[in-house]
């Protein structure tokens, strides 16, 4: 048995993510937790990561003699369940239109061996000036709260309270979350 992550937009219509992949699997065949998992129904935010607690154990749902059974706790990164990737060929992604609030936008990436650049479009789909692809500072590091900045400045102030649409280049990349911040 294995965790898998699911989610819900309306918490009554509930969907698996990931293509149905472990977001926790057991362990090895000789490792306390190599039989079963079970989680408690909530991870928990500590500091830069998510804390997930479990019970393992060596045997399945029969259990039996030489049953092993103790605590674990598996850690990932701030939003680190799932990411956008891009290998060495450079990619692209842009979003549906949001809504832009706030002065600055945020990323959660690794980008410590290629670049995130980002580009704020307006409802048609073209650049808004000064935000550009071009003029965005690429990000090459691996953060989970990056402020992007345009050679213009990392303000976003102008875009604020606007429909927009993001797009990503990126390259060697992993993209986790992005957020608007003021």
């Amino acid at each position: 048995m294995h965790v898998q992550l699911t989610g819900s937009r309306d918490l009554r219509r509930w969907q698996r993510l990931g293509e149905r992949m472990p977001l926790l699997a057991p362990g090895a065949p000789d490792e306390w937790d190599c039989g079963s998992i079970y989680t408690v129904n909530r991870p928990i935010v500590v500091g830069d990561e998510i804390w997930l607690y479990y019970c393992g154990s060596n045997c399945g749902h029969a259990g039996g003699p030489d049953t092993v059974s103790s605590i674990g706790l598996a850690t990932w990164r701030l939003d680190g369940f799932v990411s956008i990737n891009a290998n060495r060929n450079p990619g692209t992604l842009t979003t549906k239109r949001l809504r832009f609030s706030g002065d600055r936008l945020i990323v959660n990436a690794n980008a410590a061996g290629g670049e995130l650049a980002i580009a704020l479009l307006d409802e048609d789909g073209i650049p808004i000036p000064g935000f550009a692809l071009d003029e965005c500072v690429p990000f090459q590091g691996d953060s989970v709260r990056h402020e992007i900045a345009w050679k213009g400045g990392p303000s976003c102030a102008g875009p604020a309270c606007r429909l927009v649409r993001l797009s990503f280049r990126m390259r060697n990349a992993r993209l986790y979350s992005f957020a608007f911040s003021d």
